[in-house]
């Protein structure tokens, strides 16, 4: 699925990056278990606001789910994915 969805549901806009009117990209490093889960997030471009950044790795470790990568056998293995999040404030 489109992970950006995620991201996009004005209600997981952090409360606090909403009030102090803060947007921005933030781009994270995803370590990828062998079932597909992100078992670490690491923020490698900030958004330049905390909350968006926390929330990024928040969101990715909770909600995110990945076909593994595979082998040369055809066997799950773990990888790393780069995600790219924009968070723009949700028209009201």
């Amino acid at each position: 699925g489109d992970i950006q969805r995620l991201f996009g549901d004005p209600n997981n806009y952090p409360d606090s990056a909403r009030d102090a009117g803060a947007q921005g990209s933030v781009a994270a490093a995803l370590a990828i278990g062998a079932d597909g889960k992100v078992t670490s997030c690491n923020v490698t471009q900030s958004s330049g606001n905390k909350d968006l950044d926390n929330q990024t790795c928040r969101i990715s470790l909770s909600r995110i789910r990945m076909t593994p990568a595979k082998d040369d056998n055809g066997a799950n293995i773990a990888s790393n994915f780069t995600l790219r999040v924009r968070w723009q404030l949700p028209q009201e």
